[in-house]
């Protein structure tokens, strides 16, 4: 019973070191990428919305319903 209770406390400790270690070291490494690809996303994202919106409407467009026959 000694030796499992041993392995679990070995288990919690070392679970507990590597959550500190990606706490400290990797989120802080990564964060900055995460940042410049999320900000390339979205302004991706809104050049695409205004161009859309400053787009013409394809020609015989009017907006109403489609005429008959067509």
């Amino acid at each position: 019973m000694e030796n499992a209770t041993g392995a679990l406390g070995g288990l919690l400790r070392f679970s507990a070191d590597a959550l500190i270690w990606i706490g400290i070291v990797v989120v802080p490494c990564l964060l900055p990428i995460v940042v410049v690809v999320a900000l390339i996303v979205y302004l991706r994202r809104r050049s695409r919305k205004t161009a859309q919106a400053k787009a013409p409407p394809p020609p015989g467009d009017a907006g109403g319903p489609a005429a008959p026959g067509a």
